[in-house]
């Protein structure tokens, strides 16, 4: 009989901790699904503002202070995001726009 209780408590000891485990991993995969999209939308928005003022005097330090993001966070999340440093996507777009 006390057998019997000890294997049913384990058996819920262990659902519990299933579910608690299905908890845990569903929260950070949302959190870090949220997080992603954040960095997304903060890449985009430095991107528009890069096109919107692409003759003006850009550099890191005014990029990273507008958006308060540290100048190498934000050369490792651009690049990741687009594919190139903030500096290359400048120099890309310039001289694109630039042709005839």
């Amino acid at each position: 009989m006390i057998n019997f209780h000890n294997n049913e408590l384990q058996d819920k000891n262990l659902q519990l901790e299933n579910i608690v485990t299905y908890l845990l991993t569903t929260h950070l995969k949302n959190n870090k699904k949220q997080h992603s999209q954040s960095i997304d939308g903060k890449m985009d928005a430095i991107s528009s503002f890069i096109h919107e003022n692409l003759y003006e005097k850009l550099s890191l330090s005014n990029i990273s202070e507008k958006f308060k993001i540290d100048k190498f966070k934000l050369i490792r999340q651009f690049k990741s995001s687009t594919g190139l440093t903030p500096l290359n996507y400048i120099i890309m777009h310039r001289l694109d726009k630039s042709k005839p």
